[in-house]
């Protein structure tokens, strides 16, 4: 599905080092429209002061001082509906299932604390694949992020992929 907010990376010249193609979307472009009280239908995320959070007790407050606010759908879940990503990381590695496994919770784990800091991050998908894992991300921080706790717990090495002056990112960790 082709949108106007969603580019495909592009694939790289010959000789260069594969890219596999994917949609991203710029989530700037689909917040920059957006400005005074809000909650997302889907996740419950509050926006005020141009800012995405979780935090029940704000749209509580909200609500308490009579302030109008929208029910919209945030950033990051029309990203999860339409699929886009702005980051994928690649885990190659000869896991047995329990440390898939493993590596799975702390990916969750770590999303969840970037998620108190800023609520549009968040793992699109986490497939367990045959030699290893493949996450997608909405934010190239997040993917960033989760590369570094891999390459740290499992003693990785890095390889990151980005064009310049995009924010799509694509990194592999070699376990």
């Amino acid at each position: 599905m082709k949108n106007s907010d969603s580019k495909v990376f592009p694939t790289p010249k010959a000789g260069s080092s594969h890219v596999p193609q994917r949609k991203w979307s710029t989530m700037e472009q689909s917040r920059s429209h957006l400005s005074g009280k809000a909650v997302c239908i889907h996740c419950n995320a509050t926006l005020d002061d141009k800012r995405w959070r979780f935090n029940g007790a704000r749209w509580v407050k909200m609500m308490m001082a009579g302030d109008e606010v929208r029910r919209i759908v945030c950033p990051a879940c029309k990203m999860q509906e339409e699929g886009l990503v702005e980051g994928v990381v690649t885990v190659h590695a000869a896991w047995d299932d329990a440390r898939s496994e493993q590596a799975s919770h702390m990916l969750r784990r770590e999303e969840a604390r970037e998620r108190e800091k800023n609520a549009l991050q968040r793992i699109v998908s986490l497939e367990v694949l045959k030699d290893g894992l493949e996450v997608t991300t909405t934010t190239e921080f997040l993917a960033r992020h989760l590369a570094r706790a891999l390459e740290k717990a499992f003693h990785g090495k890095l390889s990151v992929q980005q064009a310049t002056g995009e924010k799509y990112v694509d990194i592999t960790v070699n376990c």
